[in-house]
């Protein structure tokens, strides 16, 4: 592994996020992700942190009520597109998420929560694809490793009036934790 440095990790989170980034949680015995396109990263209490945004109803949400620590696993391809959104979904109050995906659990350099990883199948067109078909790589990830620092759960009534009624007609509200970044890198 990689390690990477947080100018360049916060330009590729900053560029990715909107397409999809895997969040991973674990509850202590069972990990969970899901894909999250919401989130800031900057200098929070003097130290390179990511916000991410977690509704209530979320099976992960309860695993950061549990184990405050989450990874961050961003695509830096576009082979992730069908778990992205497979995960993003899908609950893990229903599905085994990486029985379904060609996801797999990776441990973490630093944590106990894992990264996600992937032994992806390439379309025949993909570089990492040899003319005999062969596959001469996996998956390129930039993984994130976060200490929940701060978390709070939103003011529906402090919202704008469009905002509210758009994302929240519900009222399942999201909860913002602020993560530290204890650990940044990438496969080489």
């Amino acid at each position: 592994m990689k390690t990477v440095a947080i100018e360049e990790y916060g330009q590729l989170f900053t560029s990715i996020i909107g397409k999809g980034i895997f969040l991973t949680t674990t509850d202590g015995i069972k990990p969970d992700t899901m894909t999250i396109s919401w989130g800031e990263m900057g200098v929070v209490w003097g130290a390179p942190s990511v916000t991410v945004m977690v509704r209530k109803s979320r099976y992960t949400h309860g695993n950061l009520d549990k184990v405050k620590a989450f990874t961050l696993s961003i695509p830096l391809d576009e082979s992730m597109k069908k778990a992205l959104a497979y995960c993003g979904s899908n609950s893990a109050f229903n599905v085994d998420k990486f029985a379904n995906t060609d996801l797999k659990i990776v441990a973490s350099q630093t944590g106990t929560v894992p990264v996600v990883g992937s032994d992806a199948s390439y379309p025949s067109s993909h570089p990492a694809v040899g003319g005999d078909g062969s596959v001469s790589a996996k998956a390129p990830f930039l993984y994130l490793e976060c200490i929940v620092q701060y978390e709070q759960d939103m003011d529906v009534a402090a919202l704008a009036d469009e905002a509210r009624i758009k994302f929240y007609p519900d009222e399942d509200i999201h909860t913002f934790y602020v993560g530290k970044i204890s650990a940044a890198y990438m496969e080489k």
